[in-house]
């Protein structure tokens, strides 16, 4: 209805209404089955986004993750939807020399790529976080310098403000993933809070402990590891579903044994 006029009643035969508080619920619906006929490998999504993955040992694994790709590139025509084919990416956790080649709907080959953002999360084939840290303190460094410079105060409650509202949550996002592996990035976001507080004419005088303390704030590395005990926590009391619940229960059985 525009300008109250109505127009004639039509079927929707694919896709969900734009704009509306019931599109995100009927998309989820429509899209829940797209794993239903996977036959080995491994399948999710959120929202819009769908990662397939499988160890690939021998090359009868190789055919059979193609075979699960086409299962899902035929759910696609058979629900009239069309998969966005420049933003596929093949990430190969191993030597690049020995990443396997896989096809599209079209046809095509699918790129390999050395790193893909995930979820906010940049996964690189080498299984480290090197390159994500790496982007999240360069984002860290500007979001400092954009403060300092937006703002003339250094009073320590405004910019004390500032730095919970737009500096930590960069720094906290997904760090119980790639915290461990990140050690490098994560002293320099430490040295980015110490140079930070160290700004505020209040506490110039104190050393970088006495600042958090008076600011009421974890240092980078403590808040952490606070959040890795308490993810460890919830997933041991059952509030959270484990990531890879066979690696762990390999790990359980390997230790009884």
């Amino acid at each position: 209805m525009v300008n109250g006029a109505r127009s004639q009643d039509a079927p929707v035969i694919s896709g969900v209404p734009q704009g509306t508080v019931l599109g995100p619920l009927l998309f989820l619906i429509m899209v829940n089955d797209i794993g239903g006929r996977v036959q080995s490998a491994r399948i999710a999504s959120f929202a819009d986004d769908t990662r397939i993955w499988k160890s690939v040992v021998t090359d009868q694994d190789k055919v059979r993750l193609q075979e699960d790709l086409q299962i899902v590139y035929d759910w696609a025509g058979e629900n009239n939807m069309v998969f966005n084919e420049d933003k596929f990416a093949l990430l190969h956790d191993g030597p690049m020399d020995r990443a396997a080649a896989y096809c599209g709907p079209g046809g095509a080959p699918i790129a390999v790529e050395t790193s893909y953002r995930d979820l906010g999360i940049l996964m690189s084939s080498d299984g480290t976080f090197r390159e994500h840290v790496r982007g999240v303190a360069s984002v860290c460094r500007r979001l400092r310098g954009y403060i300092l410079r937006t703002f003339n105060t250094r009073e320590s409650v405004v910019l004390g403000v500032l730095w919970r509202a737009l500096v930590l949550p960069r720094m906290d996002y997904g760090s119980q993933l790639w915290f461990l592996s990140g050690k490098a990035g994560v002293r320099e976001m430490e040295n980015l809070q110490r140079t930070f507080t160290g700004d505020m004419a209040a506490l110039r005088e104190l050393n970088y402990w006495e600042r958090l303390k008076v600011l009421n704030l974890y240092s980078v590395e403590r808040r952490f590891e606070r959040y890795m005990v308490l993810y460890v926590w919830k997933i041991l009391e059952g509030k959270l579903e484990p990531p890879h619940t066979y690696r762990i229960e390999a790990i359980s059985n390997a230790r009884r044994g």
